[in-house]
């Protein structure tokens, strides 16, 4: 008989030092003013932060979003039928009302693993959103996801 484990690891961090202040105080440079319409400041929705003062959660906390995770993925038929273990790093952004977007692979395995984690994180309930200086801000996360066979007796 066959059993598998689908264990979840989660590491919701950011690059330190690469923070864009949420302020109406970046300027573009020229070339990249113009190309999105000549005003020298990106608009709101742009402005993707790498860390955040307060960093967005997953409503509940991290046991939650395991429980969220275990509850949701599933291990592809494909996958399960060869054996297949991988790794897959997910990463998006959780937008100033709490919803992820942007949801990009970082590391990939196999296709399937990836379309799976891509589909969940995208249905993920809303967040409690990142803060700058007491606003809700755009911030970027990565989640890696471990998908894990083993053969039971």
């Amino acid at each position: 008989m066959r059993n598998f484990i689908l264990a979840i690891a989660i590491a919701l961090h950011a690059l330190p030092g690469r923070a864009k202040p949420a302020d109406s105080s970046i300027h573009l440079p020229p070339e990249r003013a113009e190309a999105r319409g000549g005003e020298g400041q990106p608009t709101t929705e742009s402005v993707v932060l790498d860390y955040a003062e307060q960093m967005p959660t997953f409503t509940g906390g991290e046991p939650a979003l395991h429980q969220f995770l275990a509850t949701h993925l599933t291990y592809p038929a494909e996958a399960f039928k060869h054996g297949q273990s991988g790794i897959v790093v997910v990463q998006f952004a959780v937008d100033e009302q709490g919803r992820t977007r942007d949801v990009t692979m970082v590391r990939t395995s196999d296709p399937q693993f990836d379309a799976d984690a891509k589909r969940v994180v995208l249905v993920t309930p809303w967040w409690n959103p990142g803060r700058e200086k007491g606003q809700p801000v755009r911030v970027r996360c990565t989640l890696p996801i471990n998908f894990t066979f083993r053969r039971g007796s």
